[in-house]
């Protein structure tokens, strides 16, 4: 049976920067049995995690490592313990990636929302990457031109490691995105009412919303003909038009209030997302930083508004240029464009997902009746 190592509660971390408490870092409490609490942590070898036999039933995006047959996704997390590993390499300290592991676990088990993955479980691993992870992991960087960010055979052998096992849930807006400005626009409806009811509930910011970190599954040949499960949001009950279901990942750079308690990053402390960056989206990481004084802790759900009007942008591309699919080749095109430019002109100055949710609740091109 393996070890049960219980999270310590937030309140445990001296991370003033990071978590946002002031008291200070316990070691683990180890516990035979399951606390309760929302993320349990299996201590095992990871040899023993990752049942693989080799490179060819393995592939990697960045971090994250996905089984030949894609139902599973395992986001692999070196983590710096002073309790178990002296390794001088540079990794994080345990208590700057626990507002990913709060995150993933409470937003999996939300029932307000089917937009975010399931996490199957959070495991706590301790070992060297086996070689065949450091192979398809290089390859991945070398084959996308991308910087690693660690050189996973550098890792000492008795290395700890967080890692997130999920479900696999399709590829992202940025990889395929949909063909027809239709589905396009019920991706968006569900990206808003995702954050909307998350806003609302955690006060949450996922504050890394691009097109990368949304997943979209294509259960048949036509995505229009998928229907999306219907979201209740302050008295009333809306359900998207028919699309690809779309799933938001990566809370690497979120913050969600977990028992009074905010749960953050210091997302200051990436500068590679302040200095040099030259995505589309990079302005938003400034614009986050003056919005909150850099002041991590704090919510404010007007960046929630940013990240959705920067999706809605990706969006508009499709709606402006897409072809429709056959169940809506009769489409008023030039009216729809017209209404969403418009819809998204309101994100622009919205205040929060939630008052930009409700704004938009009554759009015909977005919901069902």
């Amino acid at each position: 049976m393996p070890v049960r190592i219980d999270i310590p509660n937030e309140t445990e971390y001296s991370c003033e920067k990071e978590i946002g408490c002031s008291q200070g870092f316990s070691k683990p409490r180890v516990s035979e049995r399951s606390t309760g609490r929302d993320a349990i942590l299996e201590f095992v070898e990871l040899k023993d995690l990752l049942k693989i036999s080799g490179q060819k039933d393995f592939k990697t995006f960045d971090d994250v490592f996905i089984e030949k047959d894609a139902l599973k996704a395992f986001k692999v997390i070196p983590f710096r313990d002073n309790y178990v590993n002296g390794s001088d390499v540079k990794v994080p300290a345990i208590a700057s990636i626990y507002n990913e592991i709060v995150c993933a676990s409470k937003l999996s088990k939300f029932r307000g929302s089917q937009n975010f993955p399931k996490v199957h479980n959070i495991h706590l691993i301790k070992g060297a990457c086996p070689q065949y992870l450091c192979d398809v992991y290089d390859q991945y960087h070398e084959r996308c031109c991308l910087i690693k960010h660690f050189d996973l055979d550098r890792f000492p052998p008795d290395q700890c490691w967080i890692i997130i096992e999920s479900e696999m849930y399709g590829r992202s807006l940025n990889a395929i995105p949909p063909t027809c400005p239709m589905a396009a626009l019920s991706v968006f409806a569900q990206t808003v009412l995702a954050v909307a009811v998350t806003e609302t509930r955690f006060r949450f910011e996922h504050r890394d919303l691009h097109g990368g970190n949304i997943l979209l599954q294509y259960d048949a040949k036509d995505a229009c003909s998928q229907r999306i499960p219907s979201t209740y949001f302050q008295g009333q009950t809306l359900r998207p038009r028919n699309g690809p279901l779309a799933k938001i990942i990566d809370f690497t750079l979120s913050r969600i209030t977990d028992r009074d308690t905010a749960i953050y990053t210091n997302v200051s402390s990436y500068r590679n997302l302040f200095i040099g960056n030259t995505r589309s989206h990079a302005h938003l990481y400034r614009e986050m930083r003056d919005l909150l004084k850099d002041d991590w802790s704090a919510f404010n759900p007007r960046n929630n508004a940013k990240w959705i009007h920067h999706i809605g942008e990706r969006i508009r591309e499709i709606v402006e240029k897409g072809k429709y699919c056959n169940y809506h080749k009769n489409s008023n095109a030039g009216l729809i464009r017209k209404q969403f430019r418009e819809l998204l002109n309101k994100a622009m100055t919205a205040s929060s997902a939630a008052n930009y949710a409700r704004e938009i609740s009554t759009s015909k091109i977005l919901f069902r009746a």
